[in-house]
């Protein structure tokens, strides 16, 4: 074989690793986004689940053919009966011969001598939560009850499956704490479903208006105005407000403040008003506090209502950095009293928030309604400023 022939084969060898090597590494690619996506079966399967549990799908209801569902999900007739497959194993359907498939009754419960609760919150390790739990399993030991524990991260898609695993546990009543909820809720089908299968549940903090639901809730709007009378009695006329604008506590907060500053006849100045959203709560307030603070002097705030204690804390790295005197340059007063309030150097006057309180009520009269049979009655908690060091008792007029 020539030197001409042998570099010619080595050319083609190389060429042929070169292919082989591509399509390998195509097909490891297309293996591995394989493996990331759901399979077809169990997407079709959460779908129709989630039909079921919302009431989209009555109990007894004939579902569309197997034919018809690989059409509407673009996939085989194979992997619709699959998930249907699934779903009959685990009693959501049941097949008549010769007629279909059909709900089956998913709502009854084998008889349980244990009685439990699920307490739904959005962080399971939010400050406030802990306390809430910690007033809940006081009462819930006492009259042998248990407890699950769930979080929905403040995401809609998430509260969805708490609802969906507790509708279909051996679960006696719920207590739940909205997600974002100031904003349109796309899971108001489920609380329905748990009415219509006899569950019961307080909603904490705050609820969803379209429901007229049980809530336990603080007296948000009392809460600002008493801050807001506490700063101007101290002589303050330049006080701004910091609140979070996706939850109706935040939105109760806001409307509080604003009612105060018109009740005392403070200038309402648009630069003092700042909101943020769920993703920007690490970030939003303290850069809207920096904007307030490069106001001429004689146009920055001399006082500040913060959301809640956490907020209020997250503030101090922008407040040493721009050598922010507390409370001489700016009086703080925040929300929850909780142990954010006395964390750092700073101890923060803030809005009590009857933590232990409203879990223990919470259980309480969910447990009458279990057992009496009754519908539990709201309640709504008058607000107690705690006032320490953020706050001065006099400032200089200007």
């Amino acid at each position: 074989m020539s030197n001409f022939e042998i570099k010619v084969c080595i050319k083609k060898h190389r060429e042929y690793n070169r292919i082989c090597t591509y399509k390998y590494t195509l097909m490891r690619l297309q293996m591995d986004n394989e493996l990331k996506q759901p399979k077809k079966y169990k997407v079709i399967k959460q779908e129709i689940k989630s039909w079921i549990l919302s009431g989209k799908l009555k109990i007894h209801e004939q579902l569309a053919t197997e034919v018809e569902i690989a059409e509407q999900f673009y996939t085989s007739r194979q992997t619709a009966r699959r998930a249907l497959g699934e779903l009959e194993n685990e009693g959501y359907l049941y097949r008549v011969q010769g007629r279909g498939t059909f709900v089956n009754n998913w709502t009854v419960q084998p008889q349980k001598t244990t009685k439990n609760i699920a307490l739904i919150t959005s962080h399971l390790f939010s400050y406030i939560f802990q306390n809430i739990v910690q007033g809940a399993e006081e009462v819930l030991t006492s009259r042998n009850y248990g407890l699950f524990l769930m979080s929905t991260n403040n995401d809609f898609s998430k509260e969805r499956e708490c609802l969906e695993s507790c509708l279909m546990k051996p679960l006696h009543g719920l207590i739940i704490e909205p997600a974002l909820s100031a904003l349109p809720n796309p899971n108001l089908s489920y609380y329905l479903s748990l009415e219509e299968k006899g569950i019961p549940y307080v909603m904490t903090n705050a609820c969803y208006p379209q429901l007229g639901s049980t809530a336990l809730l603080l007296d948000d709007e009392k809460g600002s105005f008493l801050a807001v009378e506490h700063l101007v009695s101290l002589g303050h006329k330049r006080i701004a407000g910091i609140f979070h604008r996706e939850v109706l506590q935040g939105i109760g907060r806001m409307r509080g403040y604003i009612n105060a500053l018109r009740h005392f006849g403070v200038p309402i100045r648009n630069q003092l008003v700042g909101m943020y959203n769920f993703l920007e709560k690490s970030v939003q307030p303290a850069a809207l506090l920096r904007e307030m603070m490069h106001l001429p002097r004689d146009e920055r705030p001399t006082a500040l209502v913060t959301y809640s204690d956490q907020t209020a804390v997250s503030l101090l790295d922008t407040i040493r950095e721009m050598g922010i005197r507390i409370p001489e340059d700016l009086a703080i007063v925040s929300f929850d009293d909780s142990a954010f309030a006395t964390a750092t150097e700073i101890k923060f006057t803030s809005v009590a928030h009857p933590k232990e309180q409203m879990g223990r009520m919470a259980v309480e009269l969910l447990i009458d309604s279990i057992e009496k049979n009754i519908r539990p009655t709201g309640y709504v908690f008058e607000p107690n400023l705690v006032v320490r060091q953020s706050t001065v008792k006099t400032i200089q007029n200007e």
